[in-house]
């Protein structure tokens, strides 16, 4: 027999589920969907709060570039599916930012960090230990949409920081690409 259930959430919403009694087979199956779900939205949650994360340590005003670059790069695991076994770096006009001991991983996922339409630099994140395959490698579509967002983020801070060369400047390219690091 089905029952409908009135659940009562934790932010006062009221939801209604369906109890399959005397079918333990569909109650298990639903439970672990709910239990997917769920990590799911963990995933997404953790995900959002990097990307905001992200965000506080780019808009403080009168921060350096350097010391901005180390704090993204130190934030940035925690968004990722497997935090611990996370490292990430940005290399920028010659640059690196990593913590400690850093060694690229056998997975990394990376985006290109351009300013004023220019290559300036990537952003990669890795994996130091292996695991599991799901969309590109160990790393989540997701994770691919947060690592380019991130890259995008950086390149609009820089770009606040390094005025548009113009045509009339004269400016030798490699000079313009080097102000960057300051």
């Amino acid at each position: 027999a089905d029952r409908q259930v009135e659940l009562l959430h934790r932010d006062g919403v009221v939801g209604r589920d369906r109890l399959v009694l005397g079918r333990p087979d569909l109650h298990r199956r639903r439970l672990g969907q709910v239990a997917h779900e769920l990590h799911e939205l963990q995933e997404r949650a953790k995900e959002l709060s990097c990307l905001y994360r992200v965000d506080e340590i780019l808009t403080r005003p009168g921060q350096p570039v350097e010391d901005a670059l180390r704090q993204v790069v130190a934030a940035l695991p925690a968004g990722w599916q497997y935090p611990a076994v996370c490292q990430a770096r940005i290399v920028l006009g010659g640059q690196s930012y990593e913590p400690s001991g850093y060694a690229e991983g056998a997975w990394t996922q990376s985006a290109p960090i351009q300013v004023h339409g220019r290559a300036a630099g990537i952003i990669s994140v890795s994996y130091a230990e292996s695991r599991p395959s799901v969309e590109e490698g160990p790393f989540l579509k997701e994770e691919r949409r947060l690592i380019d967002t991130v890259a995008y983020r950086l390149s609009q801070f820089l770009e606040q920081r390094e005025p548009r060369p113009g045509p009339d400047t004269g400016a030798p390219e490699a000079a313009r690409s080097s102000a960057v690091t300051t």
